[in-house]
């Protein structure tokens, strides 16, 4: 979020080209029944025109804003900016990755995918919480503005940002909840394979002792697996509901000490109209 302040800067340039302007205009003669303004657009002089606004507007540009003018909230609006576009992609990809995880698969990528969910679901509650301490430092700063309006702008940008954040968690924990969902199915399809196993004979007759037990160490092992992740899921679904909780309170502290803001300043004003009238 950029924030510049040019008023004074801009009004001084375009005096001088306006300055400029009407000096060329004295120095030509005007055409013949057209006036002085609208012979300058006829004449060469329109490209100086053009030519001047096109300087004063890269000079606006190219100025710099000294650091004590920018908002002290500024920097943490950009922090959290920058924080959501990242969770909207790794959220993305992890919607992505969990389809992936869910196909039936030959091979032996699912620990891959594991490990990559693992460590994206990871990244994401990490980022919540750095959007959390960041809006924090939002709300400080809206008790060390320096007046009801500037304290008014503030609480409205940390409502939106929260609503942002807010609508990003209650996505990723519907793609969670469904994850969790439908490694549970899984789990109970692999028990209900295992038992039709368990009842058919001719295959087991097939198998040696030896690969049947180690068949059934291996489906053990994976359920345990899918276990430990919904387990892990869950634990980040509930850790994600409680810092939004206490997210959701702090905006709502932080509405309400605007309006008491409001309300002494309705204030002020009735008891100094009334001081006026007597």
């Amino acid at each position: 979020m950029a924030y510049r302040d040019l008023t004074t800067k801009f009004q001084a340039k375009r005096s001088i080209v306006n300055r400029r302007q009407q000096h060329q205009l004295n120095s030509k003669k005007p055409l013949d029944g057209i006036s002085p303004y609208l012979s300058n657009l006829f004449s060469t002089s329109s490209k100086n025109h053009r030519r001047g606004h096109e300087a004063l507007l890269r000079d606006v540009e190219e100025n710099t804003l000294p650091p004590a003018t920018r908002p002290i909230w500024a920097d943490s609006v950009d922090k959290v900016n920058e924080l959501a576009r990242q969770l909207e992609l790794k959220i993305d990809f992890l919607q992505k990755i969990h389809t992936r995880r869910l196909m039936v698969r030959f091979d032996e990528s699912e620990a891959q995918h594991d490990l990559e969910i693992d460590s994206l679901t990871r990244e994401v509650s990490v980022l919540f919480r750095h959007s959390e301490t960041s809006l924090q430092r939002l709300s400080r700063a809206v008790t060390s503005s320096s007046s009801a309006a500037g304290t008014q702008v503030c609480v409205n940008i940390q409502r939106s940002l929260a609503c942002r954040l807010q609508d990003l968690s209650h996505r990723f924990r519907t793609i969670q909840k469904e994850y969790m969902n439908a490694l549970q199915t899984q789990r109970q399809k692999s028990h209900l394979f295992g038992l039709d196993d368990g009842g058919n004979a001719s295959t087991r007759h097939s198998l040696s002792a030896r690969q049947a037990l180690f068949a059934q160490d291996d489906d053990d092992c994976a359920i345990e697996a899918r276990e430990r992740e919904i387990q892990r899921i869950a634990k980040s679904i509930v850790d994600l509901a409680a810092v939004f909780k206490a997210l959701a309170n702090m905006v709502i502290d932080q509405g309400t000490m605007v309006d008491c803001i409001d309300y002494n300043m309705d204030m002020v004003r009735s008891i100094d109209t009334k001081l006026n009238a007597s």
